[in-house]
Order: structure tokens, then C-alpha cells, then sequence
């Protein structure tokens, strides 16, 4: 990589502008005019004022002062008390570009040059005018507007949007049909057949083999079961020892008076 030195001693200025104007000066040529500077000596100093030209383009078009202030103040900063180079760099080919980030490298300039150092710093304020602040209304204006406004929607495509789905609301009936009461005799009947295949219920499972109300069912239950509070048949129902047809371990007694 070369480092060319020829303009070494050339002063520049630093002048930091608005956002607009860099947008106008990006879309410049090399040569084009950008505005007229006008220095004014004054008992308190220099005075520099920065008029942007009038053909000044923004988006392709010539703008109107309304968008684009004219008229700049310059405010002059100290000088810089560390040195500050300019430096410009020549640009790779965009063939040489995509070759170095399909193979993964890092591409450096071709050449680079210091164009001078800076002499003077400065910031471009545009001065307090009326089209100035309408400038800025307008800014203000663009900012606080939604990117995406509410709308109402008067007619739509086949579809109106609600807040619960018939899907959602429509539950299951459950039967209106009430249980036949039967006979305490009746419901020990069953319970007893029951009890003789499985030496444990849950009570939800006897209310479905029996098909009997819940307090109906519960009362008889008392009468000749037990309700198991601790492990390992915790919250299930099973025979009182007397009331039983089967041995501790599960299987069937036999029968009274058989050898």
C-alpha cells in the first residue's frame, strides 16, 4: 500500500453540516458548486456566512427554500490542539470487492493519501429564519406520525374479525336426565357385585357403575365401606373386613360349610 504525501501542508476546514445539506452535497459531482461562503470582518471577529447553492437537488429534485434552508451561519470552534489529517483512499474494483468476500479476506485500499490537515473547525447552523422553523414543524410532524396508524373498517371480505369464536363458547351439554333413586338393598346389591371383582373404588367410579345420586350413593357407602385416608389405596373406598367375600391378600373366601 503507497502513502501519498504531496499535500501535506494544504489546510482544510472541518464544518459539521445538517442532515440535509450532507444528503444535497452526497448526491454532488466532483466539481459541482455547493454554495457561496462569505467572510465579513467585524470589531468582534469574523463573521462567515455559508449560503447553499440554489440548484441544490434533494431526492432528484430542485427544492424550494421552504425545504431547504439557505442561508448557514458559521460557528467557529477553537483550533484543534492535537494535529488532524485528511486523508482519502482509492476505492478497490467491486470485481476485486466480491472476489475478497467469497474468499473470506479482508481487502485494503490501493492507495492512500493525505490531502492536508486542518486548519479551522466549524459547525453550519442555519439561521433562525421562517422557513427555517417551518422546516422543523414539518420534521416534527413527520416523526410523531404512526408508521401504522389504527384504521376502522367499515366493509370487509367475508370475514369479521370477533373477539370469542363460536368454537370457544360452544361447550358440551351435559345430560339433563336425572338418576333413578333406586332401593338402599338395590345399591348394595350392585356395590357388592362390584366389590367382588376389585377390591378398591374410587368414588367417581362407583357414582358411574352405580348411576346413583351423589349423596344417595355416599350414605349407603358409609354403612358398608371404608374410605382410605392413607397409603398405598389413599382417597379410595373398599369393604368392611366383616362385609367381605375374598382373604387379605385379594383372592376369593370360600364358601361357608364348603370342605
Amino acid at each position: 500500500m503507497e502513502l501519498e504525501t504531496t499535500n501535506l501542508t494544504r489546510d482544510w476546514w472541518l464544518v459539521k453540516v445538517p442532515n440535509y445539506v450532507e444528503q444535497a452535497f452526497s448526491r454532488k459531482e466532483c466539481g459541482d458548486v455547493l454554495g457561496k461562503l462569505k467572510v465579513t470582518r467585524t470589531a468582534r471577529g469574523q463573521e462567515v456566512m455559508f449560503d447553499v447553492d440554489p440548484k441544490m437537488t434533494l431526492d432528484g429534485q430542485v427544492v424550494s427554500e421552504d425545504d431547504l434552508p439557505r442561508a448557514h451561519k458559521m460557528s467557529l470552534q477553537p483550533a484543534p490542539k492535537y494535529a488532524m489529517s485528511v486523508l482519502s483512499e482509492t476505492i478497490p474494483s467491486p470485481e476485486a470487492i466480491a472476489e475478497s468476500k467469497s474468499a473470506g479476506t479482508i481487502l485494503k485500499p490501493e492507495h492512500v493519501s493525505i490531502e492536508g490537515r486542518v486548519l479551522q473547525r466549524a459547525d453550519a447552523r442555519p439561521a433562525s429564519t421562517a422557513a427555517y422553523m417551518a422546516q422543523k414543524r414539518k420534521q416534527v410532524a413527520q416523526v410523531q406520525t404512526p408508521l401504522r396508524p389504527v384504521k376502522t373498517i367499515t366493509t370487509y371480505g367475508g370475514f369479521k374479525p370477533v373477539s370469542r369464536h363460536k368454537a370457544d363458547t360452544d361447550f358440551p351439554q351435559k345430560s339433563k336426565e336425572k338418576r333413578v333413586r333406586l332401593s338402599k338393598e338395590e345399591v348394595e346389591e350392585k356395590l357388592f357385585q362390584h366389590f367382588e371383582r376389585h377390591q378398591y373404588y374410587t368414588f367417581q367410579d362407583l357414582l358411574r357403575l352405580t348411576d346413583q345420586p351423589q349423596m344417595h350413593l355416599k350414605e349407603i357407602l358409609k354403612g358398608i365401606a371404608i374410605y382410605n385416608t392413607k397409603n398405598p389405596h389413599k382417597n379410595m373406598w373398599e369393604l368392611k373386613p366383616e362385609l367381605r367375600r375374598y382373604d387379605e391378600d385379594g383372592s376369593k373366601a370360600a364358601a361357608p360349610g364348603s370342605s
